[in-house]
């Protein structure tokens, strides 16, 4: 019943996945780059390895089935594709929380939080297209960080991990605001559609009835 909505919702995230993707690419090796000199360089390298492996995994899929939208069973399997890269993309880019922790510098942690803390807002304002997605993606990316920090164990990290936690709480609800505004834009939309079709019906009838008239 829903089928154009969810339509909508999908062609949405498709439309802006190539720049999510290629977008996430760059910051990647930004960071290992900000890194290279402070952390394990083949931990860095292994990490950047399996994070663009699964990118190019996900241009793949959107290169050859990006086109595939018109039935039910279409929109399932891109649900599922995204549910998957999601937690894939997601849970690697959100263990540079570990990978990427200098314990003995709060300066390059705090460099670290600050990516995450973008990339988790930037899912949320630019990609409310698609909720599920959105809320798994910033759950991997502040939770690893959160967990990592708190495990520091001084009062400071500790305070630092409930901030984190509560940015994490904060940054859920805007999502969800978001997609629910975004879902009733669609909604509208198609509702608007709807009663277009019905007038012009309705004028057509009357026209018809005055010509036999």
């Amino acid at each position: 019943a829903n089928l154009s909505i969810r339509r909508a919702q999908i062609r949405a995230r498709l439309d802006k996945y190539v720049l999510m993707v290629v977008s996430q690419m760059i910051l990647a090796l930004l960071m290992v780059w900000l890194m290279w000199e402070s952390v394990a360089q083949n931990d860095v390298l292994c990490w950047l390895g399996v994070l663009y492996s699964a990118h190019f995994l996900e241009l793949y899929f959107w290169w050859r089935y990006r086109q595939q939208l018109r039935t039910v069973q279409d929109c399932l399997r891109w649900r599922t594709r995204f549910l998957i890269f999601t937690c894939l993309t997601g849970a690697v880019m959100g263990s540079a929380g570990v990978v990427m922790f200098v314990p003995q510098d709060i300066a390059y942690q705090a460099l670290l939080i600050a990516i995450m803390l973008g990339l988790s807002a930037g899912a949320v304002t630019i990609n409310p297209v698609y909720p599920v997605a959105m809320y798994l993606y910033t759950l991997f990316i502040i939770a690893p960080i959160a967990i990592t920090t708190a495990l520091v164990g001084d009062q400071v990290h500790s305070l630092l991990a409930v901030m984190l936690l509560l940015y994490l709480t904060f940054i859920l609800h805007t999502g969800y605001e978001l997609a629910r505004t975004f879902s009733s834009f669609l909604q509208g939309s198609e509702d608007n559609a709807a009663l277009v079709v019905q007038l012009l019906a309705e004028q057509k009838s009357a026209d018809e009835a005055r010509c036999a008239a």
